[in-house]
């Protein structure tokens, strides 16, 4: 499984990105912690600085690897959700 809306500077990732990843996220039943993250700064083809987190998450039914970047002024540069 994987729901991947995932393009540095991605007009496509809005409310119902989330509400998918949502519906999937339920699939691995009950969250029990965060494991790793880490952080990574880099910049879009045309020069537009971002950074991208990607946070480990342990379900009941397994793990989830949540990737999110963010521009400088917070807007959302993509989103990704992968077991």
């Amino acid at each position: 499984m994987q729901t991947s809306i995932f393009t540095d500077n991605n007009p496509a990732v809005d409310a119902s990105t989330f509400e998918a990843s949502g519906e999937i996220i339920e699939t691995y039943g009950t969250f029990e912690s965060y494991g790793n993250v880490s952080y990574v700064a880099d910049k879009t083809d045309d020069g537009i600085e971002f950074v991208r987190v990607i946070q480990i998450a342990n379900y009941e039914k397994g793990k989830l690897t949540f990737t999110a970047s963010f521009f400088e002024d917070g807007s959302v540069a993509g989103f990704r959700l992968a077991d």
